[in-house]
């Protein structure tokens, strides 16, 4: 059994990072970071809010750092 796990990335969040779908997700959760998944057109679009970063995170998902 492989023991290698690779973690997603994380960012820090800018004001230049187009991140949809964020208005489909609960406000005031206290999140530290938002998972997202980058779409084709360069932009990002939002998932879940997380608290701490999970273990069932997929490796392709970008967390971004608030």
């Amino acid at each position: 059994m492989n023991s290698f796990r690779k973690w997603p990335t994380i960012i820090k969040h800018s004001r230049e990072l187009r991140i949809t779908n964020t208005e489909q997700l609960p406000h005031g959760t206290g999140a530290k970071y938002l998972e997202t998944m980058p779409a084709h057109n360069g932009d990002y679009v939002a998932i879940a809010w997380r608290r701490k970063i999970l273990d069932n995170i997929p490796c392709d998902h970008i967390l971004v750092e608030f």
